[in-house]
């Protein structure tokens, strides 16, 4: 049960530093923001509901034979790792939004490049 509750918050942690992440990064180049705060929720809501399968999932052995500790260092390196890896795709939608003129749908589009991003690579 330890290990799957680790799992969620490595994952849920690491889905909000890259949204914070991917939101201040290109609010400094655009003149507006990129995704408005009930998006960012939507996102999260809809990220929550992926990761639903946690509490099935199995734990690996090595987990199983002793009790574990709150390690913050490794929760943290994993936020740290895997936060700005989801921004990258939010920073390649902001860029073709912004090179082919569609700030108009960049909203719409980097909310659902989020979404993929933060979604697919875990499953």
């Amino acid at each position: 049960m330890f290990g799957n509750i680790i799992k969620y918050i490595k994952m849920a942690a690491s889905s909000n530093f890259g949204n914070m992440f991917s939101v201040v990064g290109a609010s400094a180049f655009l003149p507006f923001l990129p995704m408005l705060p009930i998006q960012v929720l939507l996102n999260n809501l809809l990220y929550d509901f992926s990761q639903t399968a946690i509490p099935t999932d199995e734990v690996d052995a090595d987990w199983l034979t002793k009790p574990r500790k709150w390690a913050i260092g490794e929760i943290q390196h994993f936020i740290l790792f895997i936060g700005p890896i989801s921004s990258i795709f939010d920073y390649l939608t902001f860029l073709l939004c912004f090179t082919y003129s569609m700030l108009g749908l960049i909203r719409i589009y980097s909310t659902l490049a989020g979404l993929l991003s933060l979604s697919l690579p875990r499953h």
